[in-house]
């Protein structure tokens, strides 16, 4: 299966975990100067140490594809973040935030071309040999609960996906096997082994689909 980001497409389902670089730019601005006197070093996993880090050219990821006779599914799995450090101030971020358990953020991307009616894209969860490896973040919205954006973005995913779209899920667990299967829907597709370049995935996060009017945004 090709990669999701070099297919060609109609119009772009921008799920809410596109938000999620600037959102979390300014809690580590937030967290950095709580935790950083003025003058400190930064110390071992704060944001100072973190930043430091190189990205690497390459990316593991985990692709699958579905004929569904009427149109065709494409997905792609990558840890949200490719820098190892990165992922692990995310995870711990994340898991604070929205109440999660131990895990880590991932991000499954979806595509769903040629076809004549939405298709179900929750639940979604990745299995492997050892069992359950990540499932898709869903969160209980209450009025009782202080506002916070990041549980607004993702307490409501969405359910359906229509033809020629795309979006992008925030999973979360521990990482997954080098192969595995995706439960879609209703649907299961197997996952395979594959690299992405970093500035692929870069650029599919920060980019907005120029046939919508939009300046792409690198």
């Amino acid at each position: 299966m090709s990669a999701p980001r070099g297919s060609s497409r109609g119009r772009l389902h921008v799920g809410p975990i596109v938000l999620i670089p600037p959102l979390l730019v300014g809690v580590y601005a937030a967290l950095w100067f709580l935790t950083h006197p003025a003058g400190s070093p930064g110390g071992v996993g704060q944001l100072s140490d973190a930043a430091g880090h190189v990205a690497p050219e390459e990316l593991r990821a985990l692709e699958g594809s579905l004929d569904l006779g009427e149109g065709h599914l494409g997905v792609r799995l990558t840890p949200l973040q490719a820098v190892a450090a990165w992922q692990e101030y995310d995870a711990h971020v994340l898991a604070d935030r929205l109440g999660l358990g131990p895990g880590e953020p991932w991000r499954l991307e979806v595509m769903y071309e040629a076809g004549q009616q939405d298709v179900d894209i929750l639940p979604a969860r990745v299995t492997d040999s050892d069992g359950l490896a990540l499932e898709a973040v869903r969160l209980e919205l209450s009025s009782e609960r202080p506002f916070d954006p990041l549980r607004v973005l993702f307490g409501r995913p969405p359910v359906k996906l229509p033809a020629d779209t795309e979006a992008q899920l925030l999973l979360w667990g521990r990482r997954p096997g080098k192969s595995g299967e995706l439960e879609l829907g209703s649907r299961r597709i197997g996952l395979r082994p594959t690299v992405v370049g970093f500035e692929e995935l870069r650029g599919f996060v920060a980019g907005i689909d120029p046939s919508q009017g939009g300046d792409q945004a690198k």
